[in-house]
């Protein structure tokens, strides 16, 4: 808190009067918000790479948590003890945040599009591992690989909202990708328990794949010639 306070003067007034901070300076073209401030919700979400964003959000959190809620289940169901069920679901922490500097880094240099694309793989292959095996390691490297996967498609989504929505608008676009993702943790986690009980674990790896299907069809839509640059494709939005 204290951290935050003495931030001097807030970054959004610095966007506001860039012309006074920085006398002469003017925007390059490509620094240019794609999507006109003051739009609000409906622009944004007819917005392709936006949307796109947003539906990845979606699905790698609601995805990760059904997983990350299920693992414990998935474990104890098969005879592991509490120690570890906790090793496990820890080493899936460290996947959800241990990498998050490097696949920003990626992001940088191969592009959001192509790391969400690797994370939401990830994503269903660990998914695939939990609800198939029955080997602790198979099951461990799964949740492990599900944390890895969801960071992966959490920084390059986050660094896509904020290249393409104007500085002093970025706060409400990622207020508004946080409740769109959120949501996802209360309804697959809680449809995860049932589906389980009614056709047992493996229907987790099913579910996964299929949420995870739609947002990946959308970035394989999604035209980024270079990293954090995006070909605006209008027929696309009008579809959105």
């Amino acid at each position: 808190m204290v951290l935050v306070l003495l931030v001097r003067p807030d970054p959004k007034t610095i966007a506001q009067n860039l012309e006074r901070y920085y006398p002469g300076y003017v925007a390059h073209e490509s620094e240019r918000p794609a999507v006109a401030e003051g739009g609000g919700l409906g622009v944004w979400l007819r917005h392709f790479p936006l949307a796109t964003a947003f539906a990845n959000s979606f699905a790698a959190l609601g995805t990760m948590s059904m997983m990350m809620a299920m693992t414990a289940l998935a474990l104890d169901h098969h005879g592991y003890g509490l120690s570890l069920i906790s090793v496990s679901v820890s080493l899936h922490v460290v996947g959800m945040f241990g990498f998050s500097i490097p696949f920003g880094r990626l992001s940088d240099r191969f592009g959001r599009r192509n790391v969400m694309l690797i994370g939401n793989v990830v994503i269903a292959v660990g998914s695939i591992f939990v609800g198939t095996s029955a080997d602790y390691l198979l099951i461990t490297i799964g949740t492990f690989l599900v944390g890895v996967g969801w960071s992966c498609v959490n920084v390059a989504s986050s660094a896509l909202i904020t290249e393409v929505v104007g500085p002093t608008e970025r706060g409400r676009a990622i207020g508004l990708s946080d409740t769109i993702s959120q949501s996802s943790t209360i309804l697959l986690p809680l449809a995860g328990g049932p589906l389980v009980a009614w056709a047992g674990l493996p229907i987790l790896a099913v579910v996964s794949i299929a949420v995870l299907a739609g947002p990946v069809i959308m970035l394989a839509r999604l035209r980024e010639p270079s990293p954090g640059r995006y070909a605006h494709d209008a027929e696309a939005d009008a579809t959105v």
